[in-house]
């Protein structure tokens, strides 16, 4: 190893191998190894590489490093590509540098792992480049970045070290001793392992910080119970598969996912390797400083860095050199030149290019881990109660000192209450849409989350369920996952297991500290029924976030609570909700004008109705008694009237019923609505009444939602019959017939009953009062008949084809197999 440089007489053609490093360190490590260093020579256009030149026995070499700041794969490839424009003579590469243990294969710190192909893998492959595969029932995700193996001459003067190797002891501690004394500073901080210690952590032993430590790790709070016992041994050198990508890996769950997904043929994890391009031959070296953990620190880096690249050097001085010679240029593999013109061509472009790939290919995996987290979301229902609004709807709400300080200032709980009807869900949407637009915010990332329970789904919504939607909806805000949920995932997958309601609010915790503020508003926590104990257990964590996570604000609105949980609230700011006079004027006149032409309230009528229109609006306004959704009851009572006095017939009965229901509760006030609305479905036509009591049957009692199809085959069975009767579909499901008391959601095309209240009222009081009706038999033989079809007795269809066809044309036939035993219960 000179220590001189001399001037150069070689030209760029001279230099057949090029050695590329990420860090400076490894580029120190590579220079100390090298026996006589060259002078340098001019870089072509557009190469922005800086170089180290020199030989290693009658090797020329070009060294070339990372700029400082940049890892990763990308980066390796941009180096390269610029060094063979310049250097054409090339003929592979050199990755040589530092990289992380797995140590299942008893892979330590201080030992060298060299990429060679494995049966399945040319020796490198890229862990965060793949795609979705579908195995039969199972999507398994194929990895497809991988390098080129390296060439023969390299492969070959491997085997001959090998074989050298199991006569003969390595020479890199003889290249260490002559540093030592050549290379003075050089050895004092690169070579100096006696004082390094080779701990390794249980994989499932978290490291932790000591308290007011600067970055550089220190495992003194660790829990050293955890710390694995190993029986010391010398230095080895280790042949297989290396797995590269763009992240650095600090988890041991993830790590040992990995070598898993990998068929259990890992030794090191790096950056930088796979950026060279699957065309470019080469070979990658790497000396071990970490095990890629949460414990991974900087502490073994020079070392692994020196040891890297004097196993580089041992093999360079068995390596051949008409060997070398033998081999063509890289600069001659038209793949490869065709790469290396784009990168010469716009470096704005590549950046472009680079930048969009990593990207993608970063939101391909969070889109993976998210939907195996949960596939519980709240966008539709969002959108369906926004669309309702009217312009200037809970102003009142968003004007009030109680709303603002909770928004902008200390407060972190706002709870909500109000009577049935009185629009809390319409609000909470009205707030969620404000929290959004970030007029407000601070400075710095703000995001809102937020859950409608829905009395019609308790099987999914389970607490569980619940948080994990609220962890999906906040990681979908930001570029890139969290470590705690990657963690949570890389753990899970490995074991096939799901997470428990404990580490999914942990894994919350983690990603909530990555925003300024976040705002989760839960709307209707009163229609999460506790059967199961999933309300208790929700507000339980909600509190637990509340208060490990300061820069959380939770909204919450019900009906009156029960006493159980009513003490999370007893802090809580607390706003009473109610139908605003103004906001319920802007829904009247929003309703009025969508009256049919045939009505004497339709705008076309004005202004001859001018004066009646007023008249609906004042009486409405008077007896709504704090309830939108008396408004809308009443107000479908009018949508049928034809002539202006039947509808002045029923203003004059609202305000008798007005006057008599002072004396009654909000909610019998409320029955005594249904009960109208339940009297006039009955004088409709025969048919009609009865089609109308068949859907409220069907909505009120089926166990999830249903759309207009199922419900239009479940409508036409015939008990008794083994066929459905085509005949006997009705055209199009017209839920007007039910007096308002049934919609449709256009967006999801699901049939629901207009309200929480709707559901307590038909299931407590119309049917239970039904002597002539059983809701759950009459279900039960209707699902048991569609399931004894004469169809679904041939057995399994033999085709997909099948299959698809049978379902189109049998759309009640999961809800019947699924559902048929709840209703005969």
């Amino acid at each position: 190893m000179a220590t001189e440089r001399t001037d150069n007489p070689r030209s760029h053609t001279d230099y057949t191998i090029g050695w590329v490093c990420a860090l400076p360190k490894e580029l120190a490590a590579a220079m100390a190894m090298l026996d006589i260093p060259h002078a340098p020579l001019p870089n072509s256009k557009n190469d922005a590489n800086s170089y180290m030149l020199g030989s290693i026995r009658e090797h020329n070499i070009v060294i070339a490093c990372l700029p400082m700041g940049e890892v990763g794969t990308t980066a390796a490839a941009t180096v390269i590509a610029r060094m063979l424009s310049t250097f054409p003579s090339i003929k592979f590469g050199l990755m040589v540098g530092i990289g992380g243990g797995i140590p299942k294969h008893d892979v330590r710190l201080g030992d060298v792992v060299v990429s060679v192909p494995t049966d399945h893998f040319p020796g490198v492959v890229q862990w965060d480049m793949g795609k979705a595969l579908q195995d039969q029932n199972t999507t398994v995700f194929k990895r497809t970045g991988a390098l080129n193996r390296p060439p023969d001459a390299l492969l070959t003067a491997i085997s001959h070290l090998v074989a050298k190797h199991e006569v003969e002891e390595s020479r890199i501690e003889a290249f260490f001793k002559e540093l030592e004394s050549k290379r003075p500073k050089f050895a004092s901080k690169y070579l100096r392992k006696d004082s390094l210690n080779d701990v390794l952590f249980a994989p499932d032993s978290a490291h932790h910080e000591l308290e007011g430590n600067d970055r550089v790790s220190n495992c003194d709070n660790c829990d050293a119970s955890q710390i694995i016992q190993r029986k010391p041994r010398p230095m080895e050198i280790h042949y297989g598969l290396i797995a590269s990508g763009n992240k650095v890996i600090k988890s041991a769950i993830l790590r040992d996912s990995l070598d898993k997904d990998l068929g259990g043929r890992v030794l090191c994890v790096e950056m930088e390797a796979a950026g060279l391009m699957n065309s470019f031959p080469c070979l990658v070296i790497r000396g071990i400083c970490d095990y890629a953990d949460s414990h991974k620190n900087k502490r073994w880096q020079e070392y692994a860095a020196a040891v890297a690249a004097a196993y580089t050097k041992e093999l360079l001085e068995v390596l051949q050199p008409a060997n070398v010679r033998q081999e063509r240029a890289a600069r001659d593999i038209p793949e490869l030149m065709n790469t290396v013109n784009k990168v010469h061509a716009t470096a704005t472009d590549v950046n472009v290019i680079r930048t969009t790939i990593d990207s993608g290919q970063r939101q391909n995996e969070k889109s993976r881990v998210l939907d195996w987290l949960t596939d519980i979301g709240f966008g539709p229902q969002h959108s369906l109660h926004r669309d309702k609004q009217q312009p200037g709807t809970g102003k009142w709400f968003l004007d009030s000192a109680e709303y603002q300080t909770w928004r902008d200032k200390d407060v972190r709980v706002l709870f909500c209450q109000g009577i049935q009807g009185a629009g809390k869900t319409i609000l909470s949407s009205i707030v969620i849409e404000d929290l959004a637009s970030g007029s407000h915010s601070l400075a710095g990332e703000t995001e809102v989350a937020y859950i409608y329970c829905d009395y019609k789904r308790q099987d999914e919504q389970t607490a569980l369920g619940l948080l994990s939607s609220l962890t999906k909806q906040l990681c979908l805000s930001r570029e890139s996952l969290s470590p705690g949920v990657t963690q949570l995932h890389a753990k899970h997958t490995l074991k096939s297991t799901r997470p428990s309601r404990q580490e999914v609010r942990q894994a919350l915790e983690d990603v909530i500290q990555g925003f300024t503020r976040v705002y989760v508003v839960v709307d209707a926590l009163d229609e999460l029924l506790d059967d199961d104990n999933h309300r208790n257990a929700l507000v339980d964590e909600l509190g637990k976030l509340g208060r490990s996570s300061p820069n959380l604000k939770i909204f919450v609105t019900s009906r009156p609570l029960l006493a159980d949980i009513s003490q999370f609230f007893c802090d809580a700011s607390k706003v009473d909700i109610f139908a605003n006079q103004d906001d319920v004027g802007a829904y009247v006149e929003g309703w009025l004008s969508s009256m049919p032409d045939s009505s004497p309230l339709h705008t076309n009528k004005l202004p001859i109705n001018k004066a009646l229109r007023q008249e609906v609006k004042d009486t409405i306004l008077q007896a709504t008694r704090g309830m939108f959704l008396l408004a809308r009851l009443y107000m479908d009572s009018l949508r049928v009237k034809s002539t202006p006095k039947g509808v002045r017939d029923v203003l004059r009965g609202m305000q008798h019923q007005n006057d008599k229901a002072k004396m009654l509760s909000v909610e019998d006030s409320l029955y005594k609505a249904y009960d109208e609305t339940m009297a006039r479905i009955n004088k409709q036509e025969p048919d009609f009444q009865n089609l109308a009591t068949q859907i409220l049957l069907w909505i009120t009692h089926a166990k999830r939602p249903l759309s207009t199809e199922e419900l239009r085959h479940a409508l036409a069975v015939e008990v008794g019959r083994n066929e459905l009767d085509e005949d006997n579909l009705i055209a199009s499901l017209d839920v007007s017939i039910c007096a308002g008391l049934a919609i449709v959601d256009d967006k999801s095309q699901e049939v629901r009953l207009v309200h929480y209240t709707t559901q307590e009222y038909l299931e407590q009081r119309h049917f239970k009062l039904s002597l002539n009706i059983n809701p759950h038999n009459t279900i039960t033989e209707v699902c048991v008949t569609y399931l004894m079809y004469s169809i679904f007795k041939s057995g399994p269809c033999r085709s997909k084809g099948d299959y698809i066809g049978r379902m189109r044309t049998h759309l009640l036939y999961f809800y019947a197999a699924t559902y048929w035993r709840h209703h005969a219960r």
